[in-house]
């Protein structure tokens, strides 16, 4: 069993890769020179079936997984290894008989390294932005709104939180309007920030307008670090 943003996948084997590459130069007289070892992204590499489940089905699970490649969203992943912050680079599928209304699957994570602005703004410059304040009825599937931080549940009406993530901008992906809902509105991170989950109308602070904007006033250069665990 493995669950991947909480989702179940049935994974019969994993396979993780975490290699070091070391440059090497030769010289006129004997072995070469090695001057650099650089760090590779982790990599893993799954193969398993893809069936469903007793709250989705088979071809809601694979939608899903192909939304989080398409949109680039960092998934967390547990089952023999474990871990945030990683990409789906390929997911190939087969559909045999054997195997009623699924598929198996072959799948490749990978853990980036993000490029990062080296910028830091002045503590007395504000940047402009501009909010509207969200409420029940104007929040619809598909929109970007700002997550201020906080709990993230795995269900609408789950009593226990999953995790805890800080401030991202996220897109609505489901809503519940159940009496029995408590957290009734589902993100996904659109800037690696994690969330991936059921949250608190109250942790939502604005839905972001075409008009926000944060420029810094200066042009830096980039820094590489680790996303993930």
């Amino acid at each position: 069993m493995a669950l991947l943003n909480g989702i179940y996948v049935n994974v019969v084997d994993e396979r993780m890769e975490d290699d070091v590459e070391v440059t090497s130069h030769p010289v006129e007289q004997g072995a070469d020179i090695s001057d650099h070892v650089n760090i590779r992204s982790d990599t893993l590499s799954l193969s398993g079936n893809i069936v469903s489940t007793d709250t989705l089905s088979a071809a809601e699970i694979l939608d899903q997984i192909q939304s989080w490649k398409r949109s680039k969203t960092l998934v967390r992943y547990e089952g023999r290894n474990f871990g945030d912050g990683f990409l789906i680079i390929s997911c190939t599928t087969s559909h045999p008989n054997t195997i009623k209304g699924g598929c198996t699957f072959d799948m490749t994570l990978k853990r980036p390294r993000i490029a990062h602005s080296m910028y830091v703004a002045d503590e007395n410059t504000q940047p402009e932005t501009v909010t509207v304040q969200p409420s029940a009825g104007n929040i619809e599937v598909g929109q970007t709104v700002v997550f201020t931080g906080g709990d993230v549940f795995v269900s609408s009406d789950a009593q226990t939180k999953a995790a805890t993530r800080g401030r991202s901008t996220c897109e609505v992906t489901l809503l519940s309007r159940a009496d029995w809902s408590v957290h009734p509105i589902h993100l996904a991170s659109t800037d690696g920030g994690m969330v991936y989950g059921w949250v608190d109308e109250g942790n939502i602070a604005g839905v972001q307008s075409d008009s926000t904007e944060t420029k810094p006033q200066t042009d830096a250069g980039l820094q590489q670090i680790s996303k993930g665990v």
